[in-house]
């Protein structure tokens, strides 16, 4: 045992990621009502992992940035979190169908903002707002 655990050990300095001990812990994410909705590792897209399952987001739905034209100042154009789903017929849906659902609250597209922020940035609030409504670890 003692030379199992040096082993261990001695992997863990060299090569961090292959220990044993470094795997990331895998957590339930519950609904508000307590039921296990998706069991997710640590990661670093954890964010939008946790956003696809809480929203049960299915092959054919699109889960991105859009510009909110009514949230639009000026020229600085206002951009959310949104989800539209496909059809299970086979078609997609438009945003005449219903439009999408908004994820996360408004946010300001100032000029030279790297999309990739803006997107962290709208998943960081989407997910604030899950928290908010009750789902929990």
């Amino acid at each position: 045992m003692h030379e199992l655990a040096s082993f261990d050990r001695l992997i863990a300095r060299s090569h961090p990621s292959l220990s044993p001990l470094n795997k990331p812990a895998a957590r339930l994410l519950r609904d508000p009502e307590g039921q296990v909705v998706s069991t997710l590792a640590s990661g670093p897209d954890l964010a939008r992992r946790i956003l696809f399952a809480a929203h049960r987001v299915a092959a054919g739905d699109w889960l991105g940035l859009l510009a909110d034209e009514n949230r639009a100042r000026g020229l600085q154009q206002a951009w959310r979190l949104a989800l539209l789903r496909a059809e299970r017929h086979g078609q997609p849906r438009t945003l005449r169908d219903g439009g999408p659902l908004w994820l996360s609250p408004a946010l300001p597209g100032r000029p030279g903002l790297a999309p990739a922020l803006l997107r962290q940035q709208a998943e960081a609030l989407a997910l604030r707002q899950l928290w908010q409504q009750g789902w929990r670890w």
